[in-house]
């Protein structure tokens, strides 16, 4: 809503702060030519009014607007500020345009923000995404304060350039400086590993992120998915077949991601890899079927189950019983499936209980009921 509109509707007189909150609302929406008419009729226009601009135009994707907002930035003798700074940046990065890129780290130098950490990322994000290492590598050096995102940028660089040494002893620096790696760490970290065929520092890093809880979160089982990928990939680096344990645990986390799309994939792989199609297995693909609506397809895997079962009573077959154990202070406690000669069974099946009334008021919901054969 341009000013005559404004004073007269609404009897309100358009300043700069009343600018700043239109000219994001409008650009968060699009309407271009009416932020152009606010940004005009304004009197006073202070930088964050002018990042405003830059910023809400390289969000929508136009970074020629951006360019230019900036360029009268300039011309009007408004001095660009930090967050000028890193708008501008992000536009050139995308647009891969290093000239321009490395006009703005003069200005950063010559103006003394070369000490931020936001500037700093902006500038290794953009030389990494133009392939200029040796440009990243002096930034990063130079750092006197790094964060997580400093540190990902730096990896990704090495890792995009092919330099997987490099990528992993960076993650060792990381891991002394005492800096918590995060999932986007972990998928740059462990696809090195798989290209370099180190299957126990894989190992060791998919055990760093149990032990240091990188595994919790409300995006949990999409990390269990982008994890489990990079897994797969050290396993194919490595020469080593997946089983249908293998099998079993992928189905199972793009399962509970919600990638109902990859039973289809997993019904495929099953026909066409020499992995043993148990009743586990198929089961697993038939609670994903049922668990995203794909109903063709769970009619074929529970076939599939129907006949493996008759076969195994045929040749009076039964599976294995589950089997569990922890260790204690006092030793070596087992339990196996349907035992009941634990000397506490009483009081573990009572919390098994009570465990299960509380996630059923939470709307659980049992995928596939066990028939006990």
């Amino acid at each position: 809503m341009p000013k005559p509109a404004l004073e007269s509707y609404w009897g309100m007189r358009l300043d700069v702060f009343v600018g700043i909150t239109l000219v994001r609302s409008y650009l968060r929406f699009e309407f271009t030519e009416d932020v152009h008419h606010v940004f005009d009729e304004l009197a006073v226009r202070d930088v964050v009014l002018w990042n405003a601009m830059i910023n809400g135009f390289a969000q929508i994707g136009q970074f020629g607007r951006a360019m230019e907002v900036c360029r009268k930035m300039g011309e009007e003798g408004v001095v660009l500020s930090k967050f000028t700074v890193t708008g501008m940046l992000s536009v050139f990065t995308i647009m891969g345009d290093l000239n321009n890129g490395r006009a703005i780290h003069g200005f950063v130098i010559i103006m003394g923000h070369n000490s931020g950490v936001a500037v700093l990322n902006a500038l290794i994000d953009m030389y990494g995404k133009c392939k200029r290492v040796e440009g990243v590598l002096k930034i990063f050096e130079m750092m006197h304060e790094k964060d997580i995102f400093s540190w990902n940028s730096i990896l990704c660089v090495h890792d995009q350039c092919g330099d997987h040494d490099g990528t992993l002893r960076l993650f060792d620096r990381m891991l002394c400086a005492g800096v918590k790696p995060d999932l986007v760490t972990v998928t740059t970290v462990l696809p090195a590993c798989a290209r370099l065929a180190v299957l126990m520092h894989g190992k060791e890093i998919h055990s760093y992120m149990i032990i240091n809880g990188l595994e919790e979160g409300d995006d949990e089982d999409v990390d269990d998915v982008y994890v489990t990928n990079a897994v797969m990939d050290i396993m194919r680096e490595a020469q080593l077949k997946p089983d249908e344990i293998t099998f079993v645990g992928v189905l199972s986390a793009c399962s509970h991601a919600g990638l109902g799309w990859a039973a289809k994939e997993a019904y495929e792989l099953a026909a066409t890899t020499p992995i043993e199609a148990n009743p586990v297995v198929w089961r697993a693909l038939l609670a994903a079927c049922w668990f995203h609506g794909n109903a063709a397809l769970a009619e074929v895997a529970a076939q599939q189950v129907s006949e493996v079962r008759h076969t195994m009573r045929q040749h009076n077959m039964r599976k294995t019983q589950g089997c569990s154990w922890i260790e204690l202070s006092d030793g070596v406690h087992v339990f196996v499936t349907g035992d009941l000669t634990h000397p506490e069974d009483y009081l573990i099946y009572a919390v098994l209980n009570s465990l299960n009334a509380c996630i059923y008021e939470n709307g659980y919901m049992r995928i596939v009921e066990h028939d006990g054969s």
